[in-house]
């Protein structure tokens, strides 16, 4: 939570916004495509991440795609309005804590 609680700080940071069906269905099909791409990318010699990180990225990108899609199925609006506040609450934590500062 401290990870998401310095984005929150930032100015392009997270932040909480309305649910978009359709915004988040585009994600998925991106990030669906984005998997079949990155067979490509390794065979480009521009890469600016090191070889390693690389190779593990390649490796473990697929597994972190069914991880993503599986828990957007267990999700319904009860479990994302829990989520919600748990991170309008952390913010207002945080908001407090940085004005004690």
């Amino acid at each position: 939570m401290d990870k998401i609680n310095w984005c929150t700080g930032e100015k392009k940071g997270v932040k909480l916004t309305n649910p978009n069906l359709d915004l988040a269905q585009a994600y998925i099909i991106k990030s669906e495509e984005a998997l079949k791409a990155r067979v490509d990318s390794q065979y480009y010699t521009d890469r600016s991440i090191p070889d390693e990180q690389f190779d593990k990225m390649i490796k473990n990108a697929p597994a972190f795609l069914v991880k993503c899609k599986s828990i957007l199925i267990k999700l319904n609006e009860k479990k994302i309005n829990e989520i919600r506040d748990n991170f309008k609450k952390s913010i207002i934590q945080l908001s407090k804590t940085v004005k004690k500062k």
